[in-house]
């Protein structure tokens, strides 16, 4: 299934505050500093934070030229993956045994190292789910996007990894 170019630049909106390497070709001569900061999404334009240009979203072949930098949802440290934890059971989180921490601990590891969750979500955790994916990509973390049929940023030609 093709995915629409504006579902595209949509799903790249959802990484404000990232980084963002720009192309050579948006460069009049070679410069080694493409890094940037992504800081505004338009309908066919993103800005970056260090220049305040806006620049057109090109595509090629369906795909941005630009590439947003994340990382895979296998490198969640230790600390991050305890957030998860605490967002998705929420003040239930205090009273919780530790041996039930290190079960869901456990869960939310193998569940990011293989690029989401989803089959273990139970009802009453969903929205927190939800909550967690917007603290993930906060964080520059590569998720899965329903704009983009269930892949990554990564998987559809948006992003690379750091």
């Amino acid at each position: 299934m093709e995915i629409k170019f504006e579902n595209k630049l949509k799903a790249v909106a959802q990484y404000l505050g990232q980084k963002i390497r720009l192309d050579e070709s948006r460069f009049s001569e070679e410069t080694e500093d493409r890094i940037f900061t992504l800081s505004g999404v338009g309908i066919n334009a993103f800005q970056v934070k260090e220049t305040r240009i806006w620049y057109n979203a090109e595509e090629i072949r369906s795909t941005f030229i630009d590439e947003l930098i994340l990382r895979p949802l296998s490198s969640v440290s230790e600390d991050e993956l305890m957030d998860c934890l605490k967002i998705m059971l929420g003040d239930d989180w205090e009273k919780d045994s530790e041996k039930f921490k290190q079960d869901w601990r456990d869960v939310l590891r193998i569940e990011l190292s293989q690029g989401g969750y989803g089959k273990w979500v139970v009802k009453p955790y969903f929205k927190h789910c939800l909550f967690v994916y917007q603290y993930l990509q906060s964080k520059g973390y590569d998720v899965p996007n329903q704009l983009l049929g269930g892949k990554t940023m990564y998987e559809s030609g948006l992003a690379v990894y750091e």
